[in-house]
């Protein structure tokens, strides 16, 4: 009973607002026609003038007149008994003017009762001769039909409006209702929840079914077997799914970042303890351990500074400046840096006209060079590497690095943008790198809006595209 008051209440509550929106439209008719007939005033007052003193007022010529005394008079009257309403404007005789117009004056006489209008030009005194002294003073002309052509429009624009006021009084509660309706079922389950008795065994269960979730337990899942909790079941368990492969990412992470530093620190261990022994009278000792341990470190820096940088993307704390840039001059100079630092390789440089995008530049370029640099450790000597720029089908802005090295299968494309993986190859097993450079170009890319297009066939080659945001 109390869902159906309920159901009642927000019934009333639509057909409240309905009638709010009634008065409301009422209130815009009674405003639209306070306007229209009032710029139907003004543009008959503007025709007036113009018929009876031509583009303007008449030049008049001031003889006496007293300072309070205004040049034209304004006539407003009723007459009752005829249901006649005039308005009138006529020179004011009695300041004393002189004049060259031909008219003194007009007025407009509008009959109610007969629905006739009249406008009528007063002749000035000066153009009355004793031919035409009976009927010069005045020129009347019938301005019915104009007035009738005026209540006509007004006539059907109303009936339009009250056609539509009508319509929308009949129909218009049903969009009320409907978007009134979530709230309707929000509230009808809000009260079946007040009054669901309140069973403790089920919260018990629920609690120990809580408390036997373990990460090496049956899926480690929620499991209740209670169909009125399945839903919380089911938010319950995804939650508990993607904790655990942010867990298992955060564990591979430390692990894998754990043996890349290894394996440095390992290598200047053993460099500087052969050094201890033997090196410090070897010379040939010497300075293979000075090369090894200055490698290594290098390797470990490089390390160091791309975790760096993947941890202040991941907190929001890597600084992103957007601006409008040329992509051919940021592939230009990758492409003539590739050329002055890498003479194992042949490089092409193919531009696609001007092409332009918004960018950080710096980043931009980062993420060319981490393509070029994985390109050419997995490109046999003497091989060409192509760097190119363009615009793809849609008109997007994008970049390419190409090579014709050993590729990748489909597989390892799946995963060649995560941290720290790498292609099992055994004759590239000895090439250097942190495993973390395509994972930064992703980061960059990403925060750009763009994304990788990765097509790649196992001894033949690769091809990286990056398509920007137009």
């Amino acid at each position: 009973m109390k869902g159906d008051r309920k159901s009642k209440k927000l019934g009333s509550t639509a057909r409240n607002l309905h009638i709010m929106w009634i008065l409301r439209l009422v209130g815009k008719l009674v405003w639209f026609n306070i306007f229209f007939a009032a710029a139907f005033a003004v543009l008959s007052v503007i025709y007036m003038n113009k018929a009876a003193w031509g583009s303007g007022l008449p030049v008049v010529m001031p003889v006496e007149i007293p300072f309070s005394q205004p040049v034209l008079k304004h006539d407003i009257s009723y007459d009752s008994r005829k249901y006649t309403f005039t308005y009138g404007v006529r020179l004011n005789r009695g300041t004393g003017i002189a004049y060259n117009g031909i008219y003194e004056g007009y007025s407009l006489r509008v009959n109610i009762k007969d629905r006739t209008a009249e406008y009528v030009r007063y002749l000035s005194d000066s153009d009355v001769t004793s031919d035409n002294a009976a009927s010069a003073s005045t020129v009347s002309s019938d301005v019915t039909s104009v007035m009738r052509m005026f209540i006509w429009m007004w006539t059907v624009l109303n009936i339009w409006q009250l056609i539509g006021l009508a319509v929308y009084a009949v129909t218009g509660i049903r969009p009320i209702r409907k978007r009134l309706k979530p709230l309707n079922e929000i509230s009808e389950d809000a009260f079946k929840i007040s009054t669901m008795p309140f069973d403790e065994t089920r919260i018990h269960d629920l609690e120990n079914a809580i408390s036997r979730i373990t990460p090496d337990g049956p899926q480690g899942k929620l499991v209740t077997n209670d169909s009125e909790l399945k839903g919380l079941e089911a938010a319950i368990n995804s939650m508990i799914d993607r904790l655990m492969d942010s867990y298992r990412q955060q564990v591979r992470f430390v692990s894998d970042a754990s043996h890349e530093l290894r394996t440095p620190i390992a290598v200047i261990k053993g460099y500087a303890d052969m050094l201890d022994r033997w090196g410090k009278d070897d010379p040939k000792i010497l300075e293979e351990s000075i090369t090894a341990i200055r490698r290594e470190s290098s390797h470990m820096n490089e390390l160091v500074e791309q975790l760096l940088f993947l941890a202040r993307g991941d907190s929001g704390r890597q600084p992103v400046n957007i601006e409008h840039i040329s992509i051919n001059e940021v592939m230009k100079e990758v492409y003539e840096e590739s050329l002055m630092i890498d003479e194992n390789h042949t490089y092409e440089f193919r531009g696609g006209g001007n092409v332009e995008a918004d960018a950080d530049e710096a980043m931009l370029k980062q993420a060319v060079r981490i393509l070029v640099d994985n390109a050419a450790k997995y490109t046999d000597k003497g091989d060409r590497i192509t760097l190119g720029c363009g615009y793809n089908d849609d008109g997007r802005p994008m970049l390419y690095v190409q090579d014709n090295g050993i590729g990748m299968s489909s597989e390892d494309v799946k995963h060649v943008f995560e941290r720290f993986y790498r292609a099992d190859n055994a004759r590239y097993s000895k090439a250097q790198g942190s495993g973390l450079g395509l994972s930064i170009a992703k980061w960059i890319i990403d925060r750009h809006g763009g994304y990788f297009d990765v097509l790649s066939r196992k001894d033949i080659g690769t091809r990286i595209t990056v398509i920007l945001r137009g």
